[in-house]
């Protein structure tokens, strides 16, 4: 396994608290009013749940709201329960009450996310990288403008970015267990190169992954997923999934990603997450079965054509909640066609207007974690590395950040969309983003360091006059390992070559 993360500073588990405090655990709570659209409709549903002790089919107002998923209700209707055993029943109170869920959802979140930051970005050589990175990546979240936004409206986006961000910290511990120990023995070629390819560790005999933990965190990806699907529907597996497969499928082959996939428990995995996942939905489609016989949808002159139920012919949940909810309206064809779409060019330019004011660094941050791009010596060695599937553990961290926010931002670019379903990318924008600042900030400055080949040319030659002092100060001349390196110094560097092997840039250190 790679070296020990270093433990969240003290420091930073403060700053957090008191930034999530400040901004969504204190006035945002009862502030603004709930609005008339999905703030008041998805509050009233929590409400009539306790009402109605009725936690498989949502009603609002009386009627059956089959179109979401239950786990934000759940969470609002236990909230409101704790505070009417409070003595808080005022409608002002649950109110307060129903937003507590999301408010907390995000302390989660942004403590994963600088837990997940760390843990991709850590060195053993600078452990002050991946620090600096956990305490970056958690700022920016907290003060991003489209997470405050869309936290302020009662809609469960913020609990998909937390279920997906856990899905992929699961797979990522997986990950580790797969890259060999730091501890194994390294080639004499990877000793003289400046990176450590994956190809170039050999393992160590008396060192093996056990299969228990390979188990958990295989568990804790179906859980993730389940609640996922709970929370959002299908595309809370969706989205984990394709991540995991498309990272897989670049950074190993099609023959190998087929053998990863046989050891990451796909059996046990499924199944744990069909226990967590299966039951409402089973239980809500046999509480809403279909009515009747209605009509089903056609393909008639090039176009989709779905007919409108008739009175006593109507869909039951499983048509209306996967077919409707989610095919079609993927589809642009749900009916009712109650709802706009953001156009292509405000939905991927809202991205950049969500993540404010980090927004700046984006194309930095993502040309830096895969430079593909260019005529430089990095850029040939990651395009080498690419080519062999033999890029170093970070790297690979780096490319999964890319992938996450890219499948998020493609599979919306092809349906319809609002402005908030770009949420889910800016956990990976912001570890991203995070990781390029600290790099940054710790990279040193050739300018700001001294000249020390010159400066000791200038010190006064004291061999001659060593023999006239009766003591001779033990100056660091005396020592017989400063002759050494002295000697080395006059002797003329040899030219290093342009290739894999060359030494790194001073940015390039965390690689």
């Amino acid at each position: 396994m790679p070296p020990a993360t270093p433990t969240r500073p003290r420091s930073t588990l403060l700053t957090i608290l008191l930034l999530w405090i400040a901004f969504y655990a204190s006035f945002t709570l009862m502030s603004p009013s709930l609005l008339d659209d999905a703030d008041s409709v998805h509050a009233e549903v929590a409400r009539e749940m306790l009402l109605r002790h009725d936690y498989v089919t949502l009603h609002a107002n009386g009627i059956r709201y089959l179109e979401k998923a239950p786990l934000l209700y759940w969470s609002m209707a236990a909230t409101m329960r704790l505070s009417q055993l409070f003595g808080a029943t005022s409608p002002r109170a649950l109110a307060v009450a129903a937003r507590i869920p999301l408010a907390l959802t995000i302390l989660a979140l942004v403590l994963l996310l600088e837990a997940f930051a760390r843990r991709i970005f850590h060195s053993r050589d600078r452990p002050e990288a991946a620090t600096r990175t956990g305490l970056y990546a958690a700022l920016i979240l907290l003060s991003s403008f489209g997470i405050f936004l869309f936290t302020r409206i009662l809609i469960p986006d913020a609990a998909v970015c937390l279920f997906t961000t856990l899905a992929l910290y699961a797979f990522w511990l997986t990950e580790e267990l797969d890259t060999p120990s730091q501890n194994s023995v390294i080639s004499t070629e990877a000793k003289r190169s400046g990176e450590t390819p994956v190809s170039a560790l050999r393992p160590n005999p008396h060192e093996h992954h056990p299969d228990n933990r390979l188990r958990l965190y295989c568990g804790l990806y179906a859980a993730a997923c389940a609640l996922n699907v709970l929370t959002k529907g299908l595309i809370g597996v969706v989205f984990p999934v394709a991540i995991v497969v498309l990272y897989l499928l670049l950074t190993r082959g099609l023959k190998r990603t087929a053998r990863r996939l046989r050891e990451l428990h796909p059996w046990s995995t499924f199944e744990a997450f069909i226990l967590i996942a299966a039951p409402w939905h089973i239980l809500a489609g046999l509480a809403n079965p279909t009515e009747g016989h209605p009509a089903h949808f056609r393909f008639v002159n090039l176009h989709w054509q779905v007919p409108l139920p008739t009175l006593g012919n109507v869909h039951g949940w499983f048509w209306f909640y996967f077919m409707n909810e989610h095919v079609l309206r993927y589809l642009n064809l749900r009916i009712p066609h109650d709802y706009d779409t953001a156009p292509l060019w405000l939905f991927w330019g809202l991205c950049f207007i969500w993540m404010m004011p980090w927004s700046a660094f984006v194309f930095k941050a993502t040309a830096w974690a895969a430079p593909f791009f260019g005529t430089t010596n990095r850029t040939s060695i990651f395009r080498s590395q690419f080519r062999r599937h033999d890029l170093p553990l970070k790297r690979r961290g780096a490319l999964l950040l890319l992938i996450w926010a890219t499948v998020i931002l493609l599979f919306f670019t092809f349906s319809t969309r609002q402005e908030y379903y770009v949420l889910p990318a800016l956990p990976a924008l912001a570890i991203l983003i995070a990781a390029w600042l600290a790099q940054d900030s710790l990279t040193p400055n050739p300018s700001a360091q001294p000249n020390r080949t010159s400066s000791a040319s200038t010190q006064p030659d004291r061999t001659n006059t060593s023999s006239t002092q009766p003591h001779p100060p033990a100056t660091l001349s005396s020592r017989p390992e400063a002759a050494h390196f002295a000697a080395a110094a006059e002797r003329p560097a040899a030219p290093q070559p342009l290739t894999l092997g060359a030494p790194r840039l001073a940015s390039e250190t965390w690689v």
